[in-house]
């Protein structure tokens, strides 16, 4: 986290986003090498679901990672707005409805809108407008921001959050 006057920055925990990038390349090593002299269909099948999963972990994977070395933010709290630098999403303080910490064995904060639609038809890509309608109904938040891979502790970056949409809230009176 670094401060910047009124911004304040969070970056990814190089560490835990290095790790995260090596469980998909074990995870194929090792189906790999149970592989090998197999020849039932079953298994074969099972095998290229497994690599397939593999592969797309790896490529979410490898965008944390390429995001990480970069060296740009990932969350970026401003007077104005929460601006989440990997979904490219800006959300004015004053659409927020509420902020909370969700999650049982990895945190996220979710943000629910007053009007979610307003924030999902800026999205270009339909299939990101599905899964955001689809979060919203389901995960009570439109928007959710995935903080254990941040650098800092969880429940610290949810406290600033909120704070920061009271003093927004403060600012504009």
């Amino acid at each position: 986290m670094t401060e910047n006057n009124s911004t304040i920055n969070y970056y990814f925990h190089p560490i835990k986003v290095s790790l995260l990038l090596a469980v998909p390349i074990l995870m194929s090593l090792i189906i790999w090498l149970l592989a090998i002299g197999e020849k039932s269909i079953f298994i074969i099948v099972f095998i290229t679901l497994y690599l397939l999963i593999t592969v797309l972990l790896t490529i979410r994977m490898i965008k944390l990672f390429r995001h990480m070395v970069s060296g740009k933010p990932v969350l970026t709290l401003t007077k104005d707005a929460l601006i989440d630098n990997r979904s490219k999403i800006v959300i004015d303080w004053k659409d927020i409805s509420d902020i909370t910490m969700r999650g049982g064995k990895s945190n996220y904060i979710s943000i629910k809108l007053y009007n979610s639609e307003k924030y999902i038809s800026k999205i270009n890509n339909p299939l990101l407008q599905r899964m955001y309608r689809f979060n919203s109904k389901i995960f009570h938040g439109t928007f959710t921001i995935g903080v254990d891979l941040l650098k800092g502790n969880s429940w610290g970056i949810l406290k600033t959050v909120q704070q920061s949409k009271i003093e927004s809230k403060t600012a504009s009176i």
